[in-house]
């Protein structure tokens, strides 16, 4: 956990089952776009940590933090909960959210049984925590942010409009990976993200109903050069390996294949040493690319 004083503190904790201590993406998102917007936060990874939930609560409140934010997965919804139960019985009274699929789409059920709960970000996160923390901090009424959960007046859970999603990813800054460089231990490997979401729209699969939450195109690339400046910039670092975490590496038809040769082309130009792995759905794969 990083220190010094934070306005949010973010949140992973251990998960059930999780084999490897991977950097967590999203939080590191989140960290430099607040940061960007003038917001101080700070990532407790509990991946990395694994302090549990009373340790965990006891490192939160040693931030003092204005509003923490759990992300929330499947597998470690439970520690989640008891972690938040145990920083409210230590008389935490700031604002308490969760954000991530899991807390999307069950939030009617989190919000109904748990009133620690304050609000919960819908879909993809950084407009609306931006706006969320800017409101806290200034004592405004924040329940009618677009892209939140939220009790309504009768106390029933409720959600507010719909937020565009984010239209140009290489707007945003690189994701602030702080806490997770000083944990590699010696580890050359890391996570990043070239794209968001997926053109398909099958029926099993949480990725296209996360992203129509909001409004924008259903796949969201970044530009080759924006994707290799980073990768360039953490070789430097000394990473040699990048596992892409994208839902869907390969975008739609020839924009997607154009797109991944130009990827391919601009580690060449660079020359760098390094290997990578991506996700794909394997029709959009062929012997060329």
């Amino acid at each position: 956990a990083e220190s010094g004083m934070a306005e949010l503190v973010m949140v992973n904790c251990l998960g059930k089952g999780v084999k490897a201590r991977q950097e967590h993406l999203g939080l590191g998102y989140l960290k430099s776009y607040l940061g960007q917007k003038g917001l101080a936060s700070s990532i407790i990874d509990d991946n990395f940590l694994n302090l549990g939930p009373e340790k965990l609560a006891a490192a939160i409140l040693n931030h003092d933090p204005m509003a923490v934010g759990f992300s929330i997965f499947f597998n470690n919804v439970i520690d989640s909960i008891k972690t938040i139960q145990t920083l409210r019985a230590a008389g935490y009274k700031g604002h308490v959210c969760l954000g991530g699929h899991y807390a999307t789409f069950h939030y009617h059920n989190l919000l109904g049984r748990f009133a620690e709960i304050d609000s919960i970000v819908m879909g993809e996160g950084e407009y609306t925590l931006t706006e969320l923390l800017r409101h806290i901090s200034r004592g405004r009424d924040w329940r009618h942010i677009a892209g939140l959960a939220r009790r309504t007046q009768d106390g029933r859970p409720g959600i507010t409009q719909n937020r565009p999603l984010v239209p140009d990813l290489d707007a945003l800054p690189f994701p602030d990976r702080s806490p997770y460089l000083r944990s590699r231990d010696g580890v050359a490997s890391a996570n990043i993200a070239s794209s968001r979401g997926c053109y398909g729209c099958c029926s099993f699969c949480s990725v296209s109903a996360f992203y129509r939450l909001g409004s924008g195109s259903a796949w969201r690339p970044r530009s080759p050069k924006n994707i290799v400046d980073e990768m360039e910039h953490l070789a430097g670092l000394g990473i040699s390996f990048f596992h892409f975490v994208d839902d869907n590496f390969m975008g739609p038809g020839n924009t997607g294949y154009q797109r991944a040769r130009e990827i391919g082309k601009e580690i060449l130009r660079r020359n760098l040493d390094i290997t990578f792995d991506i996700d794909c759905r394997a029709a959009d794969v062929n012997s060329d690319v």
